[in-house]
C-alpha cells in the first residue's frame, strides 16, 4: 500500500499508465518460434547447471560426513557447499531474465550480489589450508619465504602482468583482502546504480539521458575491479602456496577458475555478445502475434540468454 491509500500496484498503474511489459508481449497469443527456441535452450542450459551443481554439492556432503565419521558435515566441505549452491541461484536467476525480462536489471543485481558473495569467501577459504590467519601471521614472522608477486593480474587470455616479487609481510595479506573486499563492494554498487539509470529511463525520466550514456565508463569500471580483485585471489593462493607446499593438493586453482566461470557468465561473455547487431542475432522486432520489441526489450531478453550460455 501506497502512502495515498491506494493499493501499490493500482498507484503504479496510475502513475505510469497501463502498457504492456516485455513478458506479456512475448507469451500473449501465438508463441514466435524464436521466443520458444530461445526458452527452450534456457531451460535445458539452466537445467544442466542446477543437476549437475547439486549432484557436486551432495558429493561433498558424503566427503564431509565420511571425514567427520559421523553425522556432522565437516566445516571445510560446507564451505565447498556454499560456493557450489551458488550456480543454482545463478542459473535461477538467469532462467527469470528470460521469462521477465522488464525486470533484467534486478536479476542482474541479484546475480552480482552471488557473485561478490562467493568472491569474497575466496581469501579466508585459501588462508584455511594453513591453519587460519593467526596461524599464518605467526609463520610469516617467524619463517624466511621465498619472494613471490604477490598480484598477478590476467585480462582475457592474451595480456598477463605481474607485480614486481617481495618477500610477503602480514600487511601484505591485509593489503590483499582490501583487494578483494573493492571488488565485493564495488560489483554491487555499480549495477545497482546501473539498475536505477534502466529504470529511470524506461518510466520516461528525460533528465536521466545523461547519465545513461555512462554505462561504457561503469563497465569499465566493473572490469577493472574484477581484474584486480581476481589478481588478489590469486596471489593469496601463491601465497598459501609458498607457506605449505602441500596446499597445492586442496585445488587452489579450480576454485579460482571455478569463481571466474561467475565472471565469465556475468560480465565478459554477455557483453562481448551484446556488442553483435541486434538485428544479426533476432532478426526482425515483431513477433508472429503481431507484438514488437523494443531494442532495450531485445537487448534485455538476449543478455539474460546470453548468461546462461555462460
Amino acid at each position: 500500500w501506497s502512502l495515498t491509500g491506494i493499493p501499490l500496484p493500482v498507484h503504479l498503474s496510475l502513475a505510469f499508465g497501463a502498457m504492456l511489459v516485455t513478458s506479456e508481449k512475448i507469451f500473449h497469443g501465438h508463441l514466435d518460434v524464436r521466443v520458444a527456441t530461445l526458452v527452450g535452450v534456457a531451460i535445458v542450459f539452466a537445467g544442466v547447471a542446477i543437476v549437475k551443481s547439486l549432484l557436486l554439492a551432495r558429493r561433498h556432503f558424503k566427503a564431509g560426513l565420511k571425514l567427520t565419521g559421523t553425522k556432522a558435515v565437516h566445516p571445510r566441505a560446507l564451505k565447498f557447499i556454499g560456493f557450489v549452491v551458488g550456480v543454482p541461484a545463478f542459473a535461477c536467476l538467469g532462467l527469470l531474465g528470460v521469462f521477465l525480462p522488464e525486470l533484467s536489471p534486478l536479476w542482474r543485481f541479484l546475480q552480482t550480489l552471488v557473485l561478490s558473495h562467493n568472491l569474497k569467501r575466496i581469501p579466508n577459504l585459501f588462508i584455511d589450508n594453513v591453519g587460519g590467519p593467526v596461524r599464518l601471521h605467526l609463520r610469516m614472522l617467524k619463517e624466511n619465504i621465498e619472494p613471490i608477486s604477490l598480484v598477478s593480474l590476467r585480462c582475457f587470455l592474451c595480456c598477463h602482468c605481474s607485480s614486481p616479487k617481495v618477500v610477503p609481510k602480514p600487511v601484505h595479506v591485509w593489503y590483499l583482502k582490501l583487494l578483494v573486499t573493492q571488488m565485493c563492494f564495488l560489483q554491487p554498487f555499480l549495477v545497482f546504480l546501473e539498475v536505477i539509470v534502466d529504470w529511470e529511463y524506461g518510466i520516461g525520466a528525460h533528465w536521466i539521458e545523461a547519465f545513461s550514456r555512462k554505462h561504457v565508463i561503469s563497465t569499465i569500471c566493473r572490469f577493472a575491479s574484477l581484474i584486480i580483485g581476481l589478481g588478489a585471489c590469486r596471489g593469496v593462493a601463491h601465497l598459501v602456496e609458498a607457506m605449505s607446499p602441500q596446499a597445492k593438493l586442496q585445488h587452489l586453482d579450480n576454485i579460482l577458475k571455478y569463481c571466474q566461470s561467475y565472471v565469465l557468465a556475468l560480465n565478459l561473455l554477455p557483453n562481448l555478445l551484446g556488442r553483435i547487431p541486434l538485428q544479426d542475432i533476432w532478426g526482425q522486432n515483431k513477433l508472429s502475434n503481431g507484438e514488437v520489441l523494443t531494442a532495450i526489450e531485445l537487448s534485455e531478453l538476449l543478455r539474460s540468454s546470453f548468461v546462461l550460455l555462460g
